[in-house]
Protein backbone atom coordinates (compact mmCIF):
# COMPACT_ATOMS: atom_id res chain seq x y z
CA UNK A 1 0.00 0.00 0.00
CA UNK A 2 1.22 3.50 -0.83
CA UNK A 3 -0.24 6.99 -0.44
CA UNK A 4 0.53 10.29 -2.10
CA UNK A 5 0.90 13.45 0.02
CA UNK A 6 2.66 15.67 -2.49
CA UNK A 7 0.33 18.62 -1.89
CA UNK A 8 1.27 18.78 1.79
CA UNK A 9 4.96 18.39 0.93
CA UNK A 10 4.72 21.25 -1.56
CA UNK A 11 3.02 23.50 1.00
CA UNK A 12 5.59 22.72 3.72
CA UNK A 13 8.55 23.45 1.44
CA UNK A 14 6.90 26.70 0.31
CA UNK A 15 6.57 27.70 3.97
CA UNK A 16 10.24 26.94 4.51
CA UNK A 17 11.14 29.26 1.61
CA UNK A 18 8.87 32.05 2.84
CA UNK A 19 10.16 31.95 6.44
CA UNK A 20 13.81 31.49 5.49
CA UNK A 21 14.56 29.27 8.49
CA UNK A 22 17.97 27.55 8.35
CA UNK A 23 18.87 29.08 4.99
CA UNK A 24 22.49 28.68 3.92
CA UNK A 25 22.52 30.18 0.41
CA UNK A 26 22.31 33.77 -0.85
CA UNK A 27 21.44 34.38 -4.50
CA UNK A 28 21.94 37.81 -6.08
CA UNK A 29 19.79 38.66 -9.12
CA UNK A 30 19.51 41.77 -11.31
CA UNK A 31 21.90 44.37 -12.70
CA UNK A 32 22.03 48.13 -13.22
CA UNK A 33 19.39 47.84 -15.97
CA UNK A 34 16.92 45.73 -13.95
CA UNK A 35 15.70 45.57 -10.36
CA UNK A 36 18.32 44.06 -8.03
CA UNK A 37 17.33 41.68 -5.26
CA UNK A 38 18.87 39.13 -2.91
CA UNK A 39 17.18 35.79 -2.19
CA UNK A 40 17.70 33.36 0.68
CA UNK A 41 17.51 29.64 -0.08
CA UNK A 42 18.56 26.16 1.07
CA UNK A 43 21.42 24.51 -0.78
CA UNK A 44 20.13 20.98 -0.33
CA UNK A 45 16.85 21.82 -2.10
CA UNK A 46 18.59 23.77 -4.86
CA UNK A 47 21.06 20.91 -5.34
CA UNK A 48 18.35 18.29 -5.52
CA UNK A 49 15.95 20.18 -7.79
CA UNK A 50 18.08 22.09 -10.30
CA UNK A 51 20.99 20.97 -12.48
CA UNK A 52 22.39 24.50 -12.68
CA UNK A 53 22.58 24.85 -8.91
CA UNK A 54 23.98 21.33 -8.60
CA UNK A 55 27.01 22.58 -10.54
CA UNK A 56 27.08 26.01 -8.84
CA UNK A 57 27.14 24.35 -5.40
CA UNK A 58 29.78 21.76 -6.29
CA UNK A 59 33.22 21.90 -4.68
CA UNK A 60 34.73 23.19 -7.90
CA UNK A 61 32.45 26.25 -8.20
CA UNK A 62 30.98 26.92 -4.75
CA UNK A 63 31.84 30.23 -3.09
CA UNK A 64 31.19 30.94 0.59
CA UNK A 65 31.06 34.12 2.66
CA UNK A 66 30.37 33.90 6.42
CA UNK A 67 29.43 30.23 6.09
CA UNK A 68 26.80 31.05 3.44
CA UNK A 69 26.97 30.00 -0.21
CA UNK A 70 26.95 33.06 -2.50
CA UNK A 71 25.62 32.64 -6.03
CA UNK A 72 25.80 35.62 -8.42
CA UNK A 73 23.15 35.70 -11.17
CA UNK A 74 23.45 39.42 -11.86
CA UNK A 75 24.70 38.91 -15.41
CA UNK A 76 21.71 36.79 -16.36
CA UNK A 77 19.13 38.31 -18.70
CA UNK A 78 16.08 37.99 -16.45
CA UNK A 79 14.53 40.04 -13.67
CA UNK A 80 14.22 39.36 -9.95
CA UNK A 81 10.45 38.90 -10.43
CA UNK A 82 11.09 36.07 -12.89
CA UNK A 83 13.63 34.44 -10.57
CA UNK A 84 11.25 34.70 -7.60
CA UNK A 85 8.64 32.72 -9.55
CA UNK A 86 11.27 30.15 -10.48
CA UNK A 87 12.50 29.80 -6.90
CA UNK A 88 8.92 29.15 -5.76
CA UNK A 89 8.65 26.51 -8.51
CA UNK A 90 11.87 24.83 -7.33
CA UNK A 91 10.49 24.54 -3.79
CA UNK A 92 6.84 23.73 -4.52
CA UNK A 93 6.78 22.17 -7.99
CA UNK A 94 4.12 24.73 -8.93
CA UNK A 95 4.11 27.89 -11.03
CA UNK A 96 1.57 30.64 -10.44
CA UNK A 97 2.03 33.87 -12.42
CA UNK A 98 -0.76 35.88 -10.82
CA UNK A 99 -0.30 39.58 -11.62
CA UNK A 100 2.77 38.65 -13.69
CA UNK A 101 0.71 36.67 -16.22
CA UNK A 102 2.02 38.53 -19.27
CA UNK A 103 3.77 37.57 -22.49
CA UNK A 104 6.78 39.59 -21.36
CA UNK A 105 7.08 37.52 -18.16
CA UNK A 106 6.71 34.27 -20.10
CA UNK A 107 9.63 35.36 -22.29
CA UNK A 108 11.72 36.05 -19.17
CA UNK A 109 10.77 32.67 -17.70
CA UNK A 110 11.74 30.98 -20.97
CA UNK A 111 15.21 32.57 -20.75
CA UNK A 112 15.62 31.81 -17.04
CA UNK A 113 14.43 28.19 -17.20
CA UNK A 114 16.80 27.57 -20.11
CA UNK A 115 19.77 29.11 -18.27
CA UNK A 116 18.96 27.22 -15.04
CA UNK A 117 18.43 23.92 -16.92
CA UNK A 118 14.86 23.46 -15.68
CA UNK A 119 13.57 21.43 -18.61
CA UNK A 120 10.11 20.71 -17.19
CA UNK A 121 9.44 24.39 -16.56
CA UNK A 122 10.99 25.37 -19.91
CA UNK A 123 8.63 23.03 -21.80
CA UNK A 124 5.63 24.38 -19.88
CA UNK A 125 6.52 28.04 -20.53
CA UNK A 126 7.12 27.36 -24.22
CA UNK A 127 3.74 25.63 -24.52
CA UNK A 128 2.11 28.67 -22.86
CA UNK A 129 3.71 30.99 -25.41
CA UNK A 130 2.33 28.82 -28.22
CA UNK A 131 -1.14 28.77 -26.68
CA UNK A 132 -1.16 32.55 -26.21
CA UNK A 133 0.23 33.49 -29.62
CA UNK A 134 -3.04 35.29 -30.44
CA UNK A 135 -2.14 37.71 -27.61
CA UNK A 136 1.31 38.57 -28.95
CA UNK A 137 1.80 42.14 -30.06
CA UNK A 138 4.49 43.03 -32.58
CA UNK A 139 7.07 43.81 -29.89
CA UNK A 140 6.40 40.45 -28.22
CA UNK A 141 6.92 38.72 -31.55
CA UNK A 142 10.33 40.28 -32.18
CA UNK A 143 11.47 39.57 -28.60
CA UNK A 144 10.39 35.94 -28.89
CA UNK A 145 12.09 35.71 -32.30
CA UNK A 146 15.37 37.05 -30.84
CA UNK A 147 15.24 34.89 -27.71
CA UNK A 148 14.17 31.63 -29.39
CA UNK A 149 16.87 32.09 -32.04
CA UNK A 150 19.51 31.76 -29.30
CA UNK A 151 17.94 28.71 -27.56
CA UNK A 152 18.48 25.33 -29.21
CA UNK A 153 15.38 23.82 -27.53
CA UNK A 154 13.12 26.58 -28.88
CA UNK A 155 13.60 26.05 -32.61
CA UNK A 156 9.89 25.29 -33.08
CA UNK A 157 9.03 28.62 -31.46
CA UNK A 158 11.64 30.38 -33.58
CA UNK A 159 10.24 28.75 -36.72
CA UNK A 160 6.74 30.08 -35.96
CA UNK A 161 8.07 33.61 -35.37
CA UNK A 162 10.12 33.42 -38.54
CA UNK A 163 7.03 32.40 -40.53
CA UNK A 164 5.14 35.43 -39.22
CA UNK A 165 8.01 37.79 -40.03
CA UNK A 166 8.46 36.26 -43.49
CA UNK A 167 4.77 36.93 -44.14
CA UNK A 168 4.88 40.51 -42.84
CA UNK A 169 8.46 41.88 -42.73
CA UNK A 170 7.13 45.36 -41.84
CA UNK A 171 6.67 44.09 -38.27
CA UNK A 172 10.40 43.42 -38.15
CA UNK A 173 11.61 46.74 -39.54
CA UNK A 174 9.17 48.88 -37.56
CA UNK A 175 9.83 47.20 -34.20
CA UNK A 176 11.43 49.22 -31.40
CA UNK A 177 13.75 46.20 -30.99
CA UNK A 178 14.99 46.43 -34.59
CA UNK A 179 18.23 48.34 -33.93
CA UNK A 180 19.46 45.70 -31.47
CA UNK A 181 18.36 42.66 -33.45
CA UNK A 182 20.85 39.86 -34.13
CA UNK A 183 22.69 40.29 -37.44
CA UNK A 184 21.81 36.82 -38.69
CA UNK A 185 18.10 37.54 -38.20
CA UNK A 186 18.49 40.80 -40.11
CA UNK A 187 20.26 39.04 -42.98
CA UNK A 188 17.52 36.42 -43.15
CA UNK A 189 14.85 39.10 -43.66
CA UNK A 190 16.96 41.02 -46.19
CA UNK A 191 17.14 37.85 -48.29
CA UNK A 192 13.35 37.68 -48.61
CA UNK A 193 11.98 38.13 -52.11
CA UNK A 194 8.88 39.99 -50.92
CA UNK A 195 9.03 42.97 -48.56
CA UNK A 196 6.13 45.41 -48.74
CA UNK A 197 8.10 48.63 -48.33
CA UNK A 198 10.25 50.80 -50.64
CA UNK A 199 13.83 49.60 -51.04
CA UNK A 200 15.22 53.00 -50.07
CA UNK A 201 13.42 52.66 -46.70
CA UNK A 202 14.94 49.19 -46.23
CA UNK A 203 18.37 50.65 -47.03
CA UNK A 204 17.91 53.47 -44.48
CA UNK A 205 16.80 50.93 -41.85
CA UNK A 206 19.99 48.98 -42.46
CA UNK A 207 22.02 52.16 -42.00
CA UNK A 208 20.25 52.87 -38.68
CA UNK A 209 20.96 49.31 -37.51
CA UNK A 210 24.60 49.71 -38.53
CA UNK A 211 25.04 52.99 -36.63
CA UNK A 212 23.62 51.43 -33.45
CA UNK A 213 25.91 48.39 -33.73
CA UNK A 214 29.13 50.20 -34.69
CA UNK A 215 31.32 51.12 -31.67
CA UNK A 216 32.18 54.80 -31.56
CA UNK A 217 29.16 56.06 -33.52
CA UNK A 218 26.42 58.16 -31.94
CA UNK A 219 23.29 55.99 -31.61
CA UNK A 220 21.13 59.11 -31.83
CA UNK A 221 22.62 60.06 -35.17
CA UNK A 222 19.69 60.37 -37.62
CA UNK A 223 21.54 61.78 -40.61
CA UNK A 224 24.82 59.97 -41.46
CA UNK A 225 25.82 62.61 -44.01
CA UNK A 226 28.29 64.22 -41.59
CA UNK A 227 30.27 61.04 -40.91
CA UNK A 228 34.00 61.24 -41.58
CA UNK A 229 35.54 58.79 -44.04
CA UNK A 230 37.06 56.76 -41.22
CA UNK A 231 33.75 56.42 -39.37
CA UNK A 232 31.97 55.66 -42.63
CA UNK A 233 34.44 52.83 -43.22
CA UNK A 234 33.70 51.45 -39.73
CA UNK A 235 29.98 51.58 -40.52
CA UNK A 236 30.69 49.77 -43.78
CA UNK A 237 32.40 46.94 -41.91
CA UNK A 238 29.35 46.50 -39.67
CA UNK A 239 26.84 46.33 -42.54
CA UNK A 240 29.17 44.65 -45.03
CA UNK A 241 26.94 41.56 -45.43
CA UNK A 242 23.61 43.37 -45.27
CA UNK A 243 24.43 46.06 -47.81
CA UNK A 244 25.03 43.37 -50.44
CA UNK A 245 21.45 42.12 -49.98
CA UNK A 246 19.79 45.42 -50.87
CA UNK A 247 17.90 45.23 -54.19
CA UNK A 248 19.16 48.42 -55.80
CA UNK A 249 17.10 47.81 -58.94
CA UNK A 250 13.99 48.53 -56.87
CA UNK A 251 15.18 52.09 -56.23
CA UNK A 252 14.39 55.16 -58.31
CA UNK A 253 17.19 57.05 -60.04
CA UNK A 254 16.88 59.84 -57.47
CA UNK A 255 17.23 57.33 -54.61
CA UNK A 256 20.31 55.80 -56.22
CA UNK A 257 21.86 59.22 -56.77
CA UNK A 258 21.26 60.15 -53.11
CA UNK A 259 22.83 57.04 -51.59
CA UNK A 260 25.68 57.06 -54.10
CA UNK A 261 26.70 60.57 -53.13
CA UNK A 262 26.56 59.81 -49.40
CA UNK A 263 27.71 56.18 -49.18
CA UNK A 264 29.87 55.79 -52.28
CA UNK A 265 32.80 54.75 -50.08
CA UNK A 266 31.02 51.64 -48.74
CA UNK A 267 28.54 50.73 -51.51
CA UNK A 268 29.19 47.45 -53.37
CA UNK A 269 29.42 48.24 -57.06
CA UNK A 270 28.69 44.91 -58.73
CA UNK A 271 25.60 44.13 -56.61
CA UNK A 272 23.82 47.19 -58.02
CA UNK A 273 23.79 45.46 -61.39
CA UNK A 274 23.18 41.83 -60.55
CA UNK A 275 20.61 41.78 -57.72
CA UNK A 276 17.15 40.97 -59.05
CA UNK A 277 14.31 43.20 -57.79
CA UNK A 278 11.94 42.15 -55.03
CA UNK A 279 8.29 41.34 -55.63
CA UNK A 280 6.10 44.01 -54.05
CA UNK A 281 2.61 42.53 -54.10
CA UNK A 282 0.34 40.57 -51.81
CA UNK A 283 0.51 36.80 -51.71
CA UNK A 284 -2.47 34.56 -52.45
CA UNK A 285 -4.00 32.75 -50.70
CA UNK A 286 -3.58 35.27 -47.88
CA UNK A 287 -5.47 32.99 -45.51
CA UNK A 288 -2.19 30.97 -45.48
CA UNK A 289 1.36 31.99 -44.70
CA UNK A 290 3.73 31.81 -47.66
CA UNK A 291 5.63 28.94 -46.03
CA UNK A 292 2.46 26.89 -45.47
CA UNK A 293 1.36 27.59 -49.05
CA UNK A 294 4.75 26.27 -50.17
CA UNK A 295 4.21 23.11 -48.12
CA UNK A 296 0.79 22.56 -49.72
CA UNK A 297 2.34 23.07 -53.18
CA UNK A 298 4.90 20.41 -52.21
CA UNK A 299 2.07 18.01 -51.36
CA UNK A 300 0.42 18.72 -54.72
CA UNK A 301 3.56 18.11 -56.79
CA UNK A 302 5.27 15.72 -54.34
CA UNK A 303 8.34 17.96 -54.55
CA UNK A 304 9.87 20.54 -52.21
CA UNK A 305 8.87 24.21 -52.59
CA UNK A 306 9.00 27.39 -50.52
CA UNK A 307 6.32 30.07 -50.53
CA UNK A 308 8.21 32.25 -53.01
CA UNK A 309 9.09 29.76 -55.75
CA UNK A 310 5.72 28.08 -56.22
CA UNK A 311 5.03 26.48 -59.60
CA UNK A 312 1.34 27.46 -59.24
CA UNK A 313 -0.84 30.52 -59.06
CA UNK A 314 -3.79 30.34 -56.68
CA UNK A 315 -6.70 32.24 -58.25
CA UNK A 316 -9.61 32.87 -55.89
CA UNK A 317 -12.90 31.85 -57.51
CA UNK A 318 -15.20 31.74 -54.49
CA UNK A 319 -15.50 33.14 -50.96
CA UNK A 320 -18.43 32.40 -48.67
CA UNK A 321 -19.86 35.42 -46.90
CA UNK A 322 -21.94 35.07 -43.75
CA UNK A 323 -24.76 37.30 -44.93
CA UNK A 324 -28.45 36.99 -45.67
CA UNK A 325 -29.06 34.65 -48.61
CA UNK A 326 -25.35 34.12 -49.32
CA UNK A 327 -24.97 31.62 -52.17
CA UNK A 328 -23.01 28.38 -52.31
CA UNK A 329 -20.26 27.70 -54.85
CA UNK A 330 -20.94 25.63 -57.93
CA UNK A 331 -19.07 22.95 -59.79
CA UNK A 332 -17.49 25.43 -62.22
CA UNK A 333 -15.23 26.50 -59.33
CA UNK A 334 -13.58 23.10 -59.83
CA UNK A 335 -13.03 23.32 -63.58
CA UNK A 336 -9.38 22.44 -63.25
CA UNK A 337 -7.44 21.50 -60.09
CA UNK A 338 -8.74 23.42 -57.08
CA UNK A 339 -7.91 24.07 -53.44
CA UNK A 340 -10.57 24.61 -50.78
CA UNK A 341 -9.57 26.28 -47.50
CA UNK A 342 -12.00 26.58 -44.60
CA UNK A 343 -11.66 28.22 -41.19
CA UNK A 344 -13.56 26.56 -38.36
CA UNK A 345 -15.67 29.03 -36.42
CA UNK A 346 -15.22 27.69 -32.88
CA UNK A 347 -11.50 26.84 -32.86
CA UNK A 348 -9.97 28.96 -35.64
CA UNK A 349 -8.34 25.84 -37.12
CA UNK A 350 -7.88 25.59 -40.87
CA UNK A 351 -9.25 22.70 -42.88
CA UNK A 352 -8.35 22.16 -46.52
CA UNK A 353 -8.99 19.87 -49.47
CA UNK A 354 -7.16 19.52 -52.78
CA UNK A 355 -9.06 18.40 -55.88
CA UNK A 356 -6.81 17.46 -58.83
CA UNK A 357 -9.70 16.77 -61.25
CA UNK A 358 -11.00 19.03 -64.02
CA UNK A 359 -14.75 18.50 -63.57
CA UNK A 360 -15.57 20.29 -66.83
CA UNK A 361 -14.66 17.01 -68.53
CA UNK A 362 -17.33 15.05 -66.64
CA UNK A 363 -20.68 16.15 -68.01
CA UNK A 364 -23.93 15.22 -66.30
CA UNK A 365 -27.24 14.35 -67.97
CA UNK A 366 -29.63 17.30 -67.91
CA UNK A 367 -33.04 17.38 -66.26
CA UNK A 368 -35.73 19.93 -65.53
CA UNK A 369 -34.91 21.40 -62.05
CA UNK A 370 -38.46 22.84 -61.78
CA UNK A 371 -40.14 19.44 -62.02
CA UNK A 372 -40.57 19.14 -58.26
CA UNK A 373 -42.83 22.19 -58.30
CA UNK A 374 -45.13 20.81 -61.02
CA UNK A 375 -48.34 18.89 -60.39
CA UNK A 376 -47.81 16.54 -63.32
CA UNK A 377 -44.38 15.05 -63.97
CA UNK A 378 -43.79 13.41 -67.35
CA UNK A 379 -42.11 10.04 -67.79
CA UNK A 380 -39.27 11.76 -69.63
CA UNK A 381 -38.69 14.14 -66.73
CA UNK A 382 -38.60 11.22 -64.31
CA UNK A 383 -36.19 9.33 -66.55
CA UNK A 384 -33.92 12.35 -66.96
CA UNK A 385 -33.79 12.93 -63.21
CA UNK A 386 -33.05 9.25 -62.57
CA UNK A 387 -30.15 9.32 -65.02
CA UNK A 388 -28.86 12.55 -63.47
CA UNK A 389 -29.03 11.11 -59.94
CA UNK A 390 -27.28 7.91 -61.02
CA UNK A 391 -24.46 9.82 -62.75
CA UNK A 392 -24.11 12.05 -59.71
CA UNK A 393 -23.26 9.03 -57.57
CA UNK A 394 -20.29 8.08 -59.76
CA UNK A 395 -16.91 8.70 -58.11
CA UNK A 396 -13.92 9.79 -60.18
CA UNK A 397 -10.83 7.83 -59.12
CA UNK A 398 -7.58 9.66 -58.35
CA UNK A 399 -4.57 9.05 -56.12
CA UNK A 400 -3.60 12.73 -55.90
CA UNK A 401 -6.40 14.27 -53.81
CA UNK A 402 -5.79 15.02 -50.14
CA UNK A 403 -7.21 16.70 -47.04
CA UNK A 404 -5.27 18.67 -44.44
CA UNK A 405 -5.75 20.61 -41.23
CA UNK A 406 -3.69 23.08 -39.20
CA UNK A 407 -4.01 25.02 -35.96
CA UNK A 408 -3.42 28.30 -37.81
CA UNK A 409 -2.30 29.93 -41.07
CA UNK A 410 1.32 29.04 -40.35
CA UNK A 411 0.79 25.28 -40.52
CA UNK A 412 1.22 24.69 -36.77
CA UNK A 413 0.54 21.01 -35.95
CA UNK A 414 -0.55 20.33 -39.52
CA UNK A 415 -2.00 16.98 -40.52
CA UNK A 416 -2.00 15.59 -44.07
CA UNK A 417 -4.48 12.92 -45.14
CA UNK A 418 -4.06 11.33 -48.58
CA UNK A 419 -6.70 9.26 -50.30
CA UNK A 420 -6.35 5.50 -49.67
CA UNK A 421 -9.43 4.23 -51.48
CA UNK A 422 -8.71 5.81 -54.87
CA UNK A 423 -11.90 4.42 -56.44
CA UNK A 424 -13.94 6.55 -54.05
CA UNK A 425 -11.73 9.64 -54.03
CA UNK A 426 -14.19 12.39 -55.05
CA UNK A 427 -17.70 12.72 -56.41
CA UNK A 428 -20.29 15.43 -56.88
CA UNK A 429 -23.49 15.91 -54.93
CA UNK A 430 -26.34 18.41 -55.04
CA UNK A 431 -27.09 20.84 -52.22
CA UNK A 432 -29.72 23.57 -52.50
CA UNK A 433 -29.50 23.49 -56.29
CA UNK A 434 -25.70 23.70 -56.35
CA UNK A 435 -23.22 20.97 -57.31
CA UNK A 436 -20.51 20.55 -54.67
CA UNK A 437 -17.67 18.09 -54.13
CA UNK A 438 -17.79 15.24 -51.65
CA UNK A 439 -14.42 13.69 -50.73
CA UNK A 440 -14.47 9.94 -50.10
CA UNK A 441 -17.57 8.23 -48.75
CA UNK A 442 -18.32 11.27 -46.58
CA UNK A 443 -14.75 12.06 -45.41
CA UNK A 444 -15.52 15.71 -46.16
CA UNK A 445 -18.74 17.31 -47.40
CA UNK A 446 -21.00 20.26 -46.57
CA UNK A 447 -24.41 21.18 -45.22
CA UNK A 448 -26.10 24.54 -45.71
CA UNK A 449 -28.50 26.63 -43.65
CA UNK A 450 -30.10 29.42 -45.66
CA UNK A 451 -30.22 32.89 -44.24
CA UNK A 452 -33.62 34.09 -43.10
CA UNK A 453 -35.41 37.42 -42.97
CA UNK A 454 -38.11 37.44 -40.29
CA UNK A 455 -40.62 39.89 -38.91
CA UNK A 456 -40.63 39.27 -35.16
CA UNK A 457 -43.02 40.46 -32.47
CA UNK A 458 -41.11 41.83 -29.46
CA UNK A 459 -43.40 43.20 -26.73
CA UNK A 460 -45.98 44.38 -29.20
CA UNK A 461 -43.49 45.84 -31.66
CA UNK A 462 -42.56 44.45 -35.03
CA UNK A 463 -38.97 44.54 -36.14
CA UNK A 464 -36.96 42.95 -38.92
CA UNK A 465 -34.52 40.21 -37.95
CA UNK A 466 -31.79 38.96 -40.28
CA UNK A 467 -30.30 35.51 -39.74
CA UNK A 468 -27.19 35.04 -41.92
CA UNK A 469 -26.59 31.91 -43.96
CA UNK A 470 -24.17 29.36 -42.51
CA UNK A 471 -22.22 26.39 -43.79
CA UNK A 472 -21.25 23.30 -41.81
CA UNK A 473 -18.51 20.90 -42.80
CA UNK A 474 -19.01 17.22 -41.97
CA UNK A 475 -16.00 14.97 -41.32
CA UNK A 476 -16.31 11.19 -41.28
CA UNK A 477 -12.97 9.51 -41.90
CA UNK A 478 -13.26 6.48 -44.21
CA UNK A 479 -11.34 6.77 -47.47
CA UNK A 480 -8.62 9.25 -46.44
CA UNK A 481 -5.96 8.46 -43.83
CA UNK A 482 -4.98 9.54 -41.26
CA UNK A 483 -7.93 11.61 -40.03
CA UNK A 484 -7.26 15.37 -40.10
CA UNK A 485 -9.94 16.09 -37.49
CA UNK A 486 -12.20 14.05 -35.24
CA UNK A 487 -15.42 12.88 -36.89
CA UNK A 488 -18.13 15.47 -36.43
CA UNK A 489 -19.86 18.63 -37.66
CA UNK A 490 -17.89 21.89 -37.84
CA UNK A 491 -19.48 25.27 -38.49
CA UNK A 492 -17.33 27.37 -40.83
CA UNK A 493 -16.28 30.98 -40.35
CA UNK A 494 -14.78 31.28 -43.84
CA UNK A 495 -14.71 29.13 -46.95
CA UNK A 496 -12.51 29.97 -49.93
CA UNK A 497 -11.92 28.11 -53.20
CA UNK A 498 -8.86 28.70 -55.38
CA UNK A 499 -8.22 27.43 -58.88
CA UNK A 500 -4.71 25.97 -58.99
CA UNK A 501 -3.04 27.12 -62.23
CA UNK A 502 0.42 25.98 -63.17
CA UNK A 503 2.69 28.88 -64.08
CA UNK A 504 4.13 29.17 -67.55
CA UNK A 505 7.79 30.01 -68.08
CA UNK A 506 8.46 33.62 -67.17
CA UNK A 507 5.15 34.22 -65.34
CA UNK A 508 4.97 35.49 -61.75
Amino acid sequence: MSSNFLTTLSQDLSTLLNKGDFYDTIIEVGNEFTDQKTFQAHSVILYGRCEFFKVALSQQWARKIDDKFLINLRDMNFSSNAFELILKYIYSGRISLGKHDTIFMLIELLIASDVLLLQELFDYVKSQLFEKKSQWNNEDLIRILSVSYQISNAKDLYSLCQDIVDDDPLIFFESSEFKTINEELLLHVLKLGIIGMPEIVIFNKLIQWGITNTPGLDNNLTEPFSLSNNKLKELGKTIRKGIRLIRYRNMTKDDLDTISSTFKLILPRKEILIKSPRINKSFEPNILSSKFAGLIASWIDRKSYTGFNLPFKFEKVYEFEKSFNSSLPNINCHYGPSLMIMKIQETGQLLGAYNPIDWSKYKLPTYDPTMKYKNIITKKAKRDFKEFSKALMNCVPTSESFLFSSDDKYGTNYKLSRVKNVEHAIRRYELDGHLLLKFGSGDLFFDYDKGQEDWSDGNGYYYREYIPASVTCIIKSQCYEPAVLSNGWYKLETWEIYRVVRKTTGSN
